[in-house]
């Protein structure tokens, strides 16, 4: 009799052991989808990259920056017939004087390159720029005067893809033009290098001033190092999305329906490197500023997030289901729900592949659409009730609602998420506070 009585729990909790199951299962198709969002994503930074790498790579501007050699005199030892034996040699060293005042004004005009499905944006830009250098304290430095090679100082700059140059480099100071080449002797950074001869008299001791001006291709992203003792940047282009990033946020920025513009102050005092030192202690590209320029919103981002919630839509549809049959004693097969699960992972890839070619929004409410669908028409013809599928739809299209706020948030994604699911975690409660789950019988359930 004891048996009897138990037999229906038992039953209640098998079909409960077997729902709990399918959505354990369904977790098997959402991971391949998480990984085909990866593969995809991958696919995409590959196009990207192809792009930028036949255009100009990112570009990073460093300098100009001043190099006076020095001659030093070192004590070195070898061994020379199991002898220790020692001698002094001349060498070669450097020392680095950064602009005492750095001014450029960038403009940046972009447009979109595409490879397939994949687009990338490039920009071509002309920068001026122009500054002051004091003559260099070489006693600061403890660099004796007799061991300076004036006649052998030059100047330096750095760019990260030469390839983006358009145009010769010339560099004016006073009446005088000196053309920059590739190459150096010595650089205080890790970009690819250009240098200019600048013989230097030291009899006209006093600060002068230079300019020049930049012609360049690059891609995604302008940056520069505020090597000056005091650096001003102005960047403006007709673009809307701009991303600052860098060390230095700018002190101004102006974003508009189809341009910005940005300016930056930043002194020697914000850095981590001095005005002038010998040999290679500093790096000036440690530190920059600088914008890139984003395409409206990574989609894959989004698919990726999207995904994420993926267990708890399944859940919370199953979790309907199941009350359906308990209240309304409409029963649903294991088949059927797994259908209906799998349906929740087709979603996931109609979005993916779809957010492709139209945007994430217009194919999230267009895939959204299609599954509600092609749900409710099933339940339709299992159900037999149009009551029931008429609440199926409504409460499909609130949790589509539900997961598509949570991804638009952002930020109170999480703040949303948790009274969402306090909300409908009260809302189970009350339609089943009436429900006597040991009066449950077979039939029932």
């Amino acid at each position: 009799m004891n048996n009897a009585k138990t037999r229906p729990h038992l039953h209640l909790l098998f079909r409960v052991g077997t729902i709990v199951i399918l959505m354990l299962l369904m977790m098997i198709p959402l991971s391949m989808v998480d990984v085909l969002i990866s593969e995809r994503k991958s696919l995409q930074a590959s196009a990207i990259s192809k792009i930028n790498q036949s255009w100009s790579n990112s570009q990073t501007l460093i300098g100009p920056i001043l190099v006076i050699p020095y001659r030093l005199e070192e004590r070195t030892k070898r061994a020379v017939n199991q002898s220790i034996v020692y001698q002094t040699e001349q060498v070669t060293k450097y020392a680095f004087f950064l602009p005492e005042r750095l001014n450029i004004d960038a403009k940046i005009y972009p447009k979109k390159l595409h490879i397939g499905i994949y687009e990338s944006v490039v920009y071509e830009s002309k920068q001026m720029v122009e500054g002051s250098f004091q003559w260099p304290n070489f006693t600061a430095l403890g660099i004796s005067p007799e061991n300076l090679l004036y006649d052998k100082a030059f100047f330096i700059m750095g760019l990260s893809d030469l390839r983006g140059i358009q145009s010769p480099i010339e560099m004016k100071i006073g009446e005088a033009t000196h053309t920059f080449d590739p190459g150096s002797r010595a650089k205080p950074f890790g970009s690819k290098s250009l240098s200019t001869p600048f013989p230097l008299d030291p009899t006209q001791v006093g600060a002068f001033d230079f300019s020049l001006s930049l012609d360049l291709l690059g891609s995604q992203g302008l940056h520069i190092a505020p090597v000056g003792k005091t650096t001003q940047v102005h960047v403006d282009a007709p673009w809307n999305t701009p991303n600052f990033s860098g060390s230095f946020l700018p002190d101004e920025r102006l974003i508009q329906a189809d341009q910005f513009s940005a300016d930056w102050k930043v002194l020697h005092l914000n850095r981590n490197y001095p005005q002038q030192w010998k040999g290679n202690k500093y790096q000036t590209d440690s530190q920059t500023l600088g914008v890139n320029l984003l395409i409206g919103v990574d989609e894959y981002k989004k698919n990726e997030r999207s995904i994420k919630y993926g267990i708890m839509i399944i859940a919370l549809v199953f979790m309907v289901f199941f009350f359906v049959e308990v209240l309304t004693k409409q029963r649903t097969h294991p088949i059927q729900y797994a259908l209906v699960g799998l349906s929740k992972i087709v979603f996931f890839v109609l979005l993916l592949s779809l957010s492709e070619q139209i945007g994430f929004n217009r194919a999230f409410i267009f895939a959204a659409g299609s599954v509600i669908l092609l749900v409710t028409g099933y339940m339709k013809s299992v159900w037999k009730d149009n009551k029931l599928t008429l609440l199926m739809a409504g409460l499909l299209s609130l949790l589509y609602s539900f997961n598509y706020t949570l991804l638009q948030l952002e930020e109170y994604s999480l703040l949303a998420g948790s009274i969402g699911l306090f909300i409908i975690l009260a809302a189970s409660m009350w339609v089943t506070r009436n429900i006597n789950w040991f009066a449950i019988t077979r039939s029932d359930t």
